[in-house]
C-alpha cells in the first residue's frame, strides 16, 4: 500500500494514470506486432526479444503471451472498462489543463474495439481491429522448430546437451527433445541448461560421483523412473553394480529400509538389462 499525498483525490489521479499506461501499452504492443507479424517476424521471437530489450512493458510480458498469441483473447478485462478507464483519465487531464494527444488516440482505439466487438470483449481485441486492418494475424507458431532450435542455442544449452546425452544416452535425450511441445519444452531447457549445462557441467566433481550421490538421493526421494534413469547414467559413468549395491545399503541407513528395498528392486530391473 502507498500513501500518495495529503490532498483529496491524488490517490485517484495515480490510479487513471496507471490505467491509462496500461491500456496505452495494450494499444501501442499490438500495433508494433502486427507491423511484425506483417513483415513475417515470428511474434514469439518478437516478444523474446522485446521483453530482454528496453520495449518490454506489461502487455509483452502477460497479456500478449497469455492471450493474444494463443487468439484467444480472454485475459480478463473487457473494452469496456478500459474504454471507461482511459476516459476518466483524459477527461481530468483536460480539466487540469494537461493535453492527451496520445491518451486521446488511445480512447478513440479502445472505442473502435468496442463498436466492432462489443464492450464485454477482451480489452485485448484491440489487436483483432489492427489485424484486421493489416489483414494479418499475430499468433503463435506451432511446433515451430526453427524457434525450437533457437531458443535453445545457448552455449550452456548446448554445454549441458552433451554431457546429459553421455550420461543418459543420446536416444533417450533426443526423444524428450522431439516430444517437447509448448507445455513442456521451457523444463527441457531448464533441465539441460541448468542441471546438466551449469551443475553436472562443474569439474570440481567427477561425472562418477555425481552419478553416485543422485543414486542415493533419487532412492530417498522415491523418484523411480528418474532413479532407473540415473542407474543407467552411472554405470555409463563407471560406477560398478557393487558399488550401486553399497549406496543403496548406506541408503537404508540414512534413508530407511523401504527406501532401499524399493530401490534394490528398480535398481536390478536396471542390472538385468545391462
Amino acid at each position: 500500500m502507498f500513501h500518495v499525498g495529503e490532498v483529496a483525490g491524488q490517490a485517484q489521479t495515480m490510479k487513471l494514470a496507471n490505467n491509462l499506461l496500461s491500456c496505452a501499452a495494450v494499444a501501442l504492443t499490438s500495433e508494433a506486432m502486427v507491423m511484425g507479424a506483417k513483415a513475417g517476424l515470428d511474434p514469439n521471437l518478437m516478444l523474446e526479444i522485446i521483453n530482454k530489450s528496453t520495449g518490454r512493458n506489461s502487455a509483452t510480458q502477460d497479456k500478449f503471451p497469455r492471450s493474444v498469441l494463443p487468439g484467444t483473447f480472454d485475459f480478463g478485462f473487457t473494452t469496456g472498462h478500459s474504454y471507461k478507464d482511459v476516459s476518466l483519465c483524459i477527461d481530468e487531464a483536460e480539466a487540469m489543463g494537461i493535453p492527451m494527444f496520445a491518451g486521446s488516440a488511445v480512447r478513440q482505439m479502445y472505442a473502435t474495439t468496442k463498436a466492432k466487438f462489443g464492450e464485454h470483449s477482451d480489452f485485448t481485441s484491440i489487436c483483432r481491429v489492427i489485424e484486421e486492418w493489416a489483414n494479418t494475424e499475430v499468433r503463435e507458431k506451432k511446433n515451430n522448430l526453427r524457434t525450437r532450435e533457437e531458443t535453445m542455442d545457448s552455449e550452456l544449452f548446448k554445454k549441458g546437451l552433451d554431457i546429459r546425452k553421455a550420461v543418459v544416452g543420446e536416444e533417450y535425450v533426443n526423444k524428450s527433445l522431439e516430444n517437447a511441445d509448448e507445455f513442456t519444452e521451457p523444463l527441457q531447457k531448464l533441465v539441460t541448461e541448468y542441471c546438466w549445462g551449469e551443475v553436472w557441467g562443474r569439474e570440481e566433481l567427477p561425472r562418477k560421483t555425481r552419478s553416485m550421490l543422485n543414486i542415493a538421493m533419487l532412492a530417498i526421494l522415491n523418484r523411480p523412473n528418474e532413479f532407473k534413469l540415473h542407474i543407467r547414467g552411472a554405470l555409463r559413468n563407471g560406477v560398478t553394480k557393487n558399488e550401486i549395491r553399497e549406496i543403496l545399503l548406506q541408503v537404508a541407513i540414512y534413508g530407511g529400509v523401504p527406501a532401499a528395498i524399493d530401490s534394490f528392486k528398480n535398481a536390478r530391473e536396471v542390472l538385468d538389462q545391462a
